[in-house]
């Protein structure tokens, strides 16, 4: 389902699925009621985005049935799946799991919003998903279900979310990025994670990821950008970044718990542009 030229034609911040970005959007509507609180009307350009969005979905369970510009339905605030701010009356978009089991989405672009919750479950035919600078929080269970052969691009940076990341990512062979970086994430990095020979990015700074690098990195040998900075990570360097990653361009180890000498052989990384292993225990 491609519908982003639809959108931008419009002059909405929309991509693929749905994108509401506070910084474009005017000021919404509000009315007093009798006793003297502020109601929050949906702005018309996000009520005229959210209809735009349906028209791209084939809702077979009529899910999004109270969506409409009938005169009972004015208020998208009121719709199935959307919420409004009290404070600034901007759409929070909480989309129900039951939406998504029945609609492809190819790619969602959902960053830079103030969705918030656990994330739900997604279509398994996934190729990208951006979930950035939101407050999703808690685990990223639910996300096995996208964690195929189509998956590609995944960036869930800057949201809340915790727990270890599961080892489920095996299947993911053609993941190129992978971005988890500013959560709360916890527990060692997963082995899968080195089963992607197109992996070309891999952020996960300002986490709690502990333990040793996972051996399995190293037949990631596309890798150019490896940042694991800010986090509780030990061990020695293993020499199999010099030896396997001839690609890197950016190697960020800065702020950990590595310890004993650096391989001599890492004089020899070409490509490598930025190397930091400040404030560690490296001798």
């Amino acid at each position: 389902m491609i519908i982003q030229q639809r959108f931008f034609e419009h002059g909405f911040n929309v991509v693929v699925l749905l994108v509401l970005s506070c910084k474009k959007l005017n000021f919404g509507v509000n009315s007093v009621v009798g006793d003297g609180t502020m109601k929050n009307w949906c702005m018309e350009n996000e009520k005229e985005a959210l209809l735009m969005f349906k028209q791209g979905v084939v809702d077979h369970y009529h899910i999004l049935s109270s969506w409409g510009r009938e005169e009972d339905k004015k208020d998208c605030c009121k719709w199935r799946g959307v919420k409004c701010s009290n404070r600034t009356g901007h759409i929070h978009v909480m989309l129900p799991d039951s939406l998504l089991k029945f609609v492809n989405f190819p790619t969602i672009d959902l960053r830079s919003n103030h969705l918030n919750g656990p994330i739900p479950l997604l279509p398994r035919n996934m190729s990208s998903l951006n979930l950035s600078k939101n407050m999703f929080s808690r685990s990223i269970i639910s996300l096995y279900s996208i964690a195929t052969e189509f998956l590609s691009y995944l960036d869930l940076s800057n949201n809340q979310l915790s727990g270890e990341v599961p080892d489920y990512w095996i299947r993911a062979k053609h993941l190129k990025i992978i971005d988890l970086a500013n959560n709360n994430f916890s527990g060692k990095i997963p082995t899968t994670f080195g089963f992607k020979s197109q992996l070309n990015i891999l952020n996960l700074p300002h986490n709690n990821f502990i333990g040793e690098l996972p051996s399995s990195l190293k037949n990631c040998k596309m890798l150019e950008v490896i940042d694991m900075s800010e986090n509780k990570l030990s061990g020695k360097l293993p020499a199999w970044i010099v030896s396997h990653l001839r690609s890197l361009v950016v190697l960020n180890f800065r702020i950990n718990q590595f310890y004993g000498s650096i391989p001599l052989d890492m004089c020899h990384l070409n490509r490598t542009q930025v190397l930091d292993l400040s404030q560690n225990k490296i001798s």
